[in-house]
């Protein structure tokens, strides 16, 4: 079945259940419609500065921006000492702000 849901997107919902609700949320553009509320949530790069918490796909759609441009935003996450990791797997990685 063509439309069948990958295994690893078992992993990114369990990390969208560690987002409390009512916070700013930049995340990548497939991942968006499962994040609530919907006047929270940005797609990377908007309102990463406004964000609370940050949630990658390195491995999916990282539409407005290149693989490339996505990678670069998330190594400058990982290493601002802004954010903490709080979960990395299956090409998902969710940040909260400091």
């Amino acid at each position: 079945n063509e439309f069948a849901v990958q295994p690893r997107y078992k992993t990114v919902e369990k990390m969208i259940e560690l987002i409390p609700p009512d916070v700013l949320v930049s995340v990548q553009v497939d991942i968006a419609p499962h994040i609530k509320p919907s006047d929270g949530r940005y797609i990377i790069p908007r309102n990463i500065e406004k964000s609370e918490f940050l949630l990658f796909d390195l491995k999916g759609n990282s539409y407005p921006l290149s693989k490339e441009e996505n990678l670069k935003i998330y190594n400058e996450s990982k290493s601002s000492g802004n954010w903490e990791l709080l979960k990395e797997a299956d090409g998902f990685a969710l940040f909260k702000r400091k």
